[in-house]
């Protein structure tokens, strides 16, 4: 299997270039059905192999309720989790916290963040990106084929560090080292959450359906610390011809709160 690595860029003064070019790219053809999987599309015109998540770029609308997935079967929690939404619970009912890290702008997590509200998905010849219109949200899933550093290297995010990588024409991204305030909404009501443990992770498997128009996201969330078993869940996004906007968090930032580590699921409560 060949890989094109070309690093120029052709212009008007760099004709003999662009020629040597149109020559290196003349068995692309010949290349296209092996080298899609590993580096896409050939792109004369800059001389870099264009990432085939191309197919997904564009703005789309996550259908459904955040805190109401498509699953096939509710969350199944682990004891600390338990006793930690039963505290949520108990708090949001006191008038206490509303429990919702958002509003002290701490984003939720992957799992969650890619369900609110309108999404662009950008791509280069090395990532994705992809944008959240709900707080500004932004990941980045490198598709270059690195893999996940040690867990003991990674700074904690909202959105995790996520690679992608294909299975056929599915789109499969891993991501892991998630931010322990960052909460995962578990279909029920008021944001009750669970809050990742270092051994959190999301993988998604996205595929475009309907010609392009919509894609079918099925997700599998997996922390021993938290749920008993992975929770599958099916998000379905729409393409839309829209630009999706600004939203700055502290322009909302009414109530503050936090939960102090210890009351957290792994944190040595599972008592409660």
């Amino acid at each position: 299997m060949k890989t094109w690595v070309v690093p120029f860029r052709c212009g008007l003064h760099l004709s003999i270039t662009c020629a040597f070019a149109s020559l290196l790219f003349a068995g692309c053809a010949e290349e296209r059905d092996t080298a899609t999987t590993d580096v896409g599309d050939c792109c004369p015109e800059t001389g870099v192999a264009q990432n085939p998540a191309h197919e997904f770029a564009g703005v789309w609308e996550p259908m459904g309720s955040p805190r109401d997935l498509e699953s096939e079967a509710d969350p199944v929690f682990t004891p600390g989790a338990q006793g930690s939404i039963e505290r949520q619970k108990v708090l949001r009912d006191q008038g206490i916290i509303s429990y919702d890290y958002s509003a002290i702008c701490i984003p939720p997590s992957s799992a969650t963040m890619t369900t609110l509200g309108p999404q662009e998905i950008l791509v280069d010849e090395k990532k994705i990106t992809w944008l959240i219109e709900a707080v500004s949200g932004m990941r980045w899933v490198w598709m270059d084929g690195r893999e996940h550093p040690p867990l003991e290297e990674l700074r904690p995010t909202a959105n995790g560090h996520a690679i992608g990588s294909w299975d056929g024409d599915v789109l499969v991204i891993d991501s892991v080292g998630f931010l322990d305030k960052s909460m995962v909404y578990v279909n029920m009501p008021g944001n009750v959450s669970i809050f990742p443990s270092p051994e959190m992770r999301f993988v998604e498997r996205l595929r475009l359906v309907e010609d392009g128009q919509a894609i079918i996201s099925e997700r599998t969330l997996s922390d021993p610390v938290n749920l008993a078993e992975p929770w599958k869940t099916t998000v379905r996004y729409e393409r839309r011809d829209w630009e999706i906007g600004e939203t700055i968090c502290m322009e909302n930032n009414d109530v503050f709160f936090y939960f102090e580590p210890e009351n957290l699921p792994g944190r040595g409560n599972e008592a409660l």
